[in-house]
């Protein structure tokens, strides 16, 4: 996982966008794996109240942005109640979070 990239970019029929984080393995509860993900999601976060999220989506405005996290498999409980706290976080930037298994 690149914490510098935006995995995909997803306009939805209500005007919004999804911008999606795919984890193609699960990350564990390593502090390295963890400190990657929120890197990435600030990443996101700071993206979409930047300039360039403004010029390539004039129309969107920041609290109909989604913040989606699609994991390979169910995660841990451990695990489930450290991604609501980063709901929370996303929620207080304006933004949702969502998290899915594929």
């Amino acid at each position: 996982m690149d914490a510098n990239t935006i995995d995909i970019i997803g306009k939805r029929s209500d005007g919004g966008l999804d911008l999606v984080i795919v984890m193609d393995k699960m990350i564990d509860d390593s502090p390295e794996d963890q400190e990657i993900l929120l890197d990435k999601i600030e990443n996101y976060m700071g993206y979409v109240g930047g300039v360039e999220f403004k010029k390539e989506f004039p129309t969107v405005v920041k609290d109909n942005v989604n913040i989606k996290l699609i994991m390979p498999c169910q995660p841990s409980e451990g695990f489930v109640l450290w991604l609501k706290k980063i709901d929370s976080w996303v929620k207080e930037n304006g933004l949702s979070f969502i998290f899915v298994t594929k």
